[in-house]
């Protein structure tokens, strides 16, 4: 899913600036098609029968947890910043650069690029030095990357601009879904491996609903300010997710060492 959610915008961006929107749509009507077949054929009758299935109760209980909800607030701030200034890369990229069709396409890819890298890459880091010190690595980088392009976007002039903006671009991709892999392990150990799938699922929704309140930030400033300002906004709210992070982390630490 994390690899999808990476690389829907670049592919789509490519099949409808080279065959038009309406490929586009097609493409994702194919690919749902051959999903569905898929599991039509593939999932066997009986999976799944006899797994328990936590009550709504259970659920809720694992919902009021203090380390599961300060865990998915993480996740939220992550989500909102990420969305305040994904989904308006291209007015960003026209305004700042006077990027043409194929010169966003290009970025977009080159970001769905670096997402794909931080997804395998925050997995292994997460392997190697823990979550949380790769959590709060991407998220300080997620927020240099966003000041970046604010900068670029107030300090520059357009030819100016294209080299920051691809290096940020870059950057941005590889530290925002380096967080992922990293936070879901982070999760699963803070709330259990018996309610990880609540958890899990939890995250999700947290997530989502990140996407749609950066976008609708993203669009206020828009409406009302500066381009620039978008990146500040998402950079905020990567450093209230760092806060939450550290306040976390601090918590854990203090309950650990209380006998």
């Amino acid at each position: 899913m994390t690899i999808a959610i990476a690389l829907e915008l670049p592919i789509g961006s490519l099949v409808g600036n080279a065959l038009g929107w309406r490929v586009t749509f097609l493409g994702v009507a194919i690919l749902s098609l051959i999903a569905v077949v898929g599991l039509i054929v593939g999932l066997d009758r009986s999976a799944g029968v006899g797994l328990p299935v936590p009550s709504l109760s259970g659920r809720i209980a694992v919902a009021k947890r203090p380390s599961v909800l300060a865990g998915v607030s993480v996740t939220l701030f992550w989500a909102i910043g990420l969305y305040t200034m994904w989904t308006y890369i291209a007015p960003y990229l026209s305004s700042v650069a006077n990027f043409g069709p194929n010169g966003i396409s290009f970025v977009v890819c080159l970001l769905g690029i670096g997402s794909a890298v931080g997804v395998f890459g925050g997995g292994v880091l997460t392997d190697k030095y823990g979550a949380k010190a790769v959590m709060a690595i991407s998220l300080i980088i997620l927020a240099a990357a966003f000041i970046g392009l604010s900068l670029t976007a107030f300090l520059l002039t357009p030819s100016q601009a294209v080299a920051p903006i691809v290096i940020s671009v870059a950057v941005w991709g590889v530290a925002a879904w380096g967080f992922l892999p990293a936070q879901i392990s982070n999760l699963i150990h803070s709330g259990g491996q018996g309610s990880a799938p609540v958890v899990l699922s939890l995250n999700v929704s947290f997530m989502y609903s990140g996407f749609a309140i950066g976008s609708a930030i993203g669009s206020l400033i828009l409406a009302q300010g500066h381009i620039g300002q978008v990146g500040i906004a998402a950079a905020l709210a990567e450093l209230i997710s760092i806060a939450l992070l550290f306040g976390f982390v601090a918590k854990q630490a203090s309950i650990s060492k209380t006998p």
